[in-house]
């Protein structure tokens, strides 16, 4: 389809794809350096009677290995992966609606391709947004990798925690394609939203409501199975199976999927 390549050409090769990719990995050196600089300055100057000097300086070497700095450098990354997901696509969709661009698309071709070349590339947008910063996040720690590595941050009876502990490598690679499915998903949500909205605000923000809401609704009632991440945070979450993560990811596309086909087909102005 002509719109496909029109659409996927416009997200890859976008200041908006580009500047996301770069906020994403701004935000995981934030969490990569700031978090271990506060713990070796905690440690170092700690008044821990067992422990001297010499011993505190070889525990913050060993602490920069790769599942560490992992570790740190998703401290305030994982909370933001569907906004980072949703900002590319979900911001473009809204402002072809300002500009009419979409009523141009859809007379040009028709309702079902438009719709299906909307969110196929939203999904891919938001899938490859996550997978790119997380390529460069997996070589960054590579290179940096010092010291023995630390397991503690794999909990038994965790999915993949096992394997966390023997191949930590393969790991972040199951682990990348787990949250770039995500990024896929969670974009096509924001475009859902968008279609009833005419705030890119909103548009952008609206994944990240439904991730963090849904996250502190579910722990409070004590359903964390159904908590939303999971996704991204099951090797914290004893219990949780690829199941759970397959039928919440699958649940939010078909329902995303639904709402931006109904929405579409019953508008009068073609949005």
């Amino acid at each position: 389809m002509k719109i496909l390549k029109v659409d996927l050409k416009r997200a890859f090769f976008s200041k908006t794809n580009l500047i996301t990719i770069l906020i994403g990995l701004l935000v995981i050196l934030l969490g990569m350096f700031m978090e271990p600089i506060r713990s070796a300055f905690n440690l170092y100057y700690s008044n821990a009677s067992d422990i001297n000097n010499s011993q505190k300086m070889h525990l913050i070497k060993n602490s920069l290995n790769k599942a560490t700095l992992w570790n740190f450098g998703n401290y305030y990354y994982i909370m933001l992966m569907p906004l980072l997901s949703s900002i590319p696509f979900a911001s473009a969709y809204l402002e072809d609606k300002k500009t009419g661009f979409n009523k141009f698309q859809i007379i040009r071709t028709n309702y079902k391709k438009y719709i299906l070349s909307k969110l196929i590339t939203t999904f891919i947008s938001g899938f490859s947004v996550i997978l790119i910063i997380s390529i460069i996040y997996f070589l960054g720690i590579n290179l940096i990798d010092s010291g023995n590595e630390f397991r503690s941050i794999f909990y038994d009876n965790t999915f993949l925690g096992d394997l966390g502990r023997l191949n930590f490598n393969l790991f972040l690679v199951i682990y990348t394609i787990i949250t770039s499915f995500m990024g896929g998903v969670y974009a096509v949500f924001g475009l859902a939203i968008s279609t009833f909205v005419n705030s890119i605000l909103i548009g952008i923000v609206s994944p990240f409501i439904l991730y963090y809401f849904g996250s502190y609704l579910f722990l409070i009632i004590g359903k964390v199975e159904y908590s939303p991440n999971i996704v991204n945070e099951f090797y914290r979450y004893v219990g949780i199976s690829f199941k759970n993560i397959f039928i919440q990811l699958i649940v939010i596309f078909i329902l995303s999927t639904i709402c931006f086909f109904i929405k579409t087909y019953r508008s009068d102005t073609f949005e």
